[in-house]
């Protein structure tokens, strides 16, 4: 499946990427570990019973030798039976031939005397000049020349090696030019997982002009321009466990760590956004954030082939014993959290953020409404992967084992949700299942603050566009904060919804709005200049109704009949809004004066839509993926309304 899916701007890969070459120090760490996997798998089998393995060895050397004379005896009946088929195949062959050669010289001597037959047979025999025949060299290659002529002193004699000193054939010159990411060239990254194993992959997408044929009755000269895209993978990255959020970024964790640790601190995080030192660190570069059922998030180089790998990770698990809690919280409340996580996370292992079959809260309260699990993105996450992989059932219980304790300021279970500033390059933004909204340093590499402005696993964050210190985020508590990180015990702003958070945007062409999605299929639409309460409670009573009236938003659509995984705005037309659903529909709305409209909806048979994205570069190109695998980029112009309106902005 497809779980998340984002578009890199274009022009921000390098035309020819690098591939990836193992230090020393990269090696032995390679060699450590597959040493440690060899020595953890012995003393497996050691436990598992040393006797038991012997005799089956022994049984297994008898059958194996019993079964190589029976295959031997087999083998060489195969050969004389196929050299007696070809033996008689010959001699069946030969005459046949000599009988064609007899008829033949019957035939042609059949008008002859016999005195002319005798002639031609002396003739043919040349016995007068029988002793006049010298020996021919031998001709070992068949060229005429002798063994000189089989070999050549260098290429350049070889008449038939065309290839220049120094250039390249046809299948590298092909190879080179599949890898070679134009400036022209579209990319979209996918998480993917296929049978247990995640990975990213980046598609190359390329648009190509194709003419198309004015309508019935217009001039034959009429013809409009149409782009189609040509789509590859054009390399992956492998991921250790199941990736639940992407963010693409501009900003390079290793350069900068690898730099001055006073320009680290000078742009340590938004608190210290007045100081102005975060918007320009280090040239821009093409990174991607990876958060995953782990409690680490990975960044990855993407002008990098074949990493094994990430350029930083932020958080996660470390090998040593003993250590401080995350965020040096206190024991009794990291156990509670823990408890509650491992309620929640119910039947089935592996995780699974947000899931829940038949489980019980903090207090032992069923699940309100009754469910049996959720409809949303992750409920199909578990219920299309429900043994999930090895790593991923260690979230929620990260701190039970003393040997795999978690590094300062990390999340304690799955990192949900992944937000990156755009303003401040060097900060991002995570959600997690620990109910907790982390800020994080890249530059420096660490936690610079964490925010407990929610009770439920955190599934959406986003920056503010035009206020980079505001962060929104979205919970299963069924509330969404407006934080401004510089005093996060300020008063934080909240919103209540019917239902568990799906998604969350801010519109693009108006900063102080933005919609959120749910799990009853709900989208709503609120303006910061007007919020629900300043408390720390859902203000939508628990009895409410999908159909309740939500308090001061501007507007609400039942826009789908199940969870409303995804939504994306356009970037170039206004109130242009999609949202793809677990109902297998993607749909296109027209938000203009707070009164939606349905402009298309479509299957796009993809399965569950876990994720939609429109592109910067190109705003008529909708990316979507879901629980089938499949990327499919839908060309919305062709829906005569979208492509109208974008004639006009751009």
């Amino acid at each position: 499946m497809l779980s998340a899916i984002s578009w890199v701007p274009r022009g921000a890969a390098k035309p020819f990427p690098k591939t990836a070459e193992l230090d020393e120090d990269e090696v032995a760490e390679v060699r450590r570990r597959a040493e440690g996997v060899a020595a953890s798998a012995a003393a497996a089998a050691v436990a598992g019973g040393a006797a038991d393995a012997e005799e089956g060895d022994e049984r297994d050397a008898e059958g194996d030798a019993e079964n190589d004379e029976d295959a031997a005896m087999e083998e060489e009946e195969e050969e004389g039976e196929e050299e007696e088929e070809d033996g008689e195949a010959d001699g069946e062959e030969a005459a046949a031939a000599a009988a064609a050669l007899a008829a033949e010289i019957r035939k042609a001597k059949k008008g002859q005397s016999a005195d002319d037959r005798l002639a031609d047979e002396l003739a043919e025999l040349d016995m007068d000049h029988y002793d006049d025949e010298a020996d021919a060299a031998p001709n070992l290659f068949g060229t005429g020349k002798g063994i000189g002529a089989a070999y050549y002193r260098s290429n350049e004699e070889d008449p038939y090696l065309t290839k220049a000193e120094g250039g390249i054939d046809d299948d590298e010159e092909e190879e080179i030019e599949d890898l070679t990411i134009r400036d022209t060239d579209l990319l979209i990254l996918a998480a993917r997982n296929e049978d247990d194993v995640s990975f990213i992959e980046v598609w190359v997408c390329e648009e190509q002009q194709q003419q198309q044929r004015g309508e019935e009755g217009e001039d034959e000269d009429v013809a409009q321009n149409d782009k189609e895209l040509n789509m590859y993978v054009h390399h992956d990255i492998m991921l250790p466990a199941f990736p639940l959020a992407l963010a693409w970024m501009d900003f390079n964790p290793a350069s900068a760590a690898a730099g001055s640790a006073g320009a680290s601190a000078g742009a340590a995080a938004v608190a210290v956004a007045a100081a102005g030192g975060g918007a320009s660190i280090l040239a821009p570069g093409n990174f991607v954030a990876v958060a995953t059922m782990d409690p680490a998030i990975e960044i990855w180089d993407l002008d990098v082939l074949d990493e094994v790998e990430p350029a930083a990770s932020l958080g996660g698990f470390v090998t040593t014993a003993g250590g401080q809690g995350a965020d040096g919280e206190e024991e009794d409340e990291e156990g509670e959290w823990e408890e509650v996580e491992e309620e929640e996370m119910g039947e089935g292992g592996g995780g699974g953020s947000g899931v829940k079959k038949g489980s019980k809260g903090k207090k032992g309260e069923k699940d309100k409404g009754g469910r049996k699990g959720r409809k949303g993105r992750k409920g199909q996450e578990r219920e299309a992967k429900q043994s999930g992989s090895s790593r991923q059932g260690k979230a929620g219980k990260v701190q039970k084992s003393a040997a795999a304790v978690l590094k300062e300021g990390s999340h304690k279970g799955a990192v949900m949700a992944l937000s990156w500033n755009r303003e401040y390059r060097n900060v991002l933004a995570s959600g997690g299942e620990d109910r907790r909204v982390k800020v994080w340093d890249m530059a420096a590499q660490r936690c610079d603050r964490t925010l407990k402005p929610h009770t439920g696993k955190v599934q959406a964050v986003a920056w503010a566009p035009l206020q980079p210190t505001s962060l929104l985020s979205g919970s299963f508590d069924r509330t969404i904060a407006l934080t401004d990180v510089r005093s996060p015990d300020a008063t934080v702003l909240r919103w209540g919804v019917s239902a568990d958070v799906e998604a969350l945007a801010w519109d693009p062409h108006d900063s102080t709005r933005f919609v959120v999605s749910s799990e009853d299929g709900l989208i709503c639409c609120h303006d910061t200049r007007a919020c629900s309460s300043t408390g720390t409670t859902n203000p939508i009573a628990s009895s409410a109704s999908p159909g309740s009236p939500f308090p001061n938003a501007l507007f609400t659509i039942h826009a789908h009949t199940k969870a409303v995984c995804t939504v994306s705005w356009n970037p170039k037309i206004p109130h242009l809004l999609a949202s793809g659903s677990t109902d297998k529909t993607v749909k296109l709305w027209d938000l203009t004066g707070n009164q939606a409209r349905c402009m298309e909806s479509s299957n796009p048979k993809l399965g569950a839509v876990f994720s939609v994205a429109f592109c910067a570069d190109a705003p008529g190109f909708l990316a979507m993926g879901g629980s089938k695998g499949k990327l499919k980029v839908w060309d919305t112009r062709k829906v005569a309304d979208v492509g109208q309106r974008l004639s006009r902005v751009v």
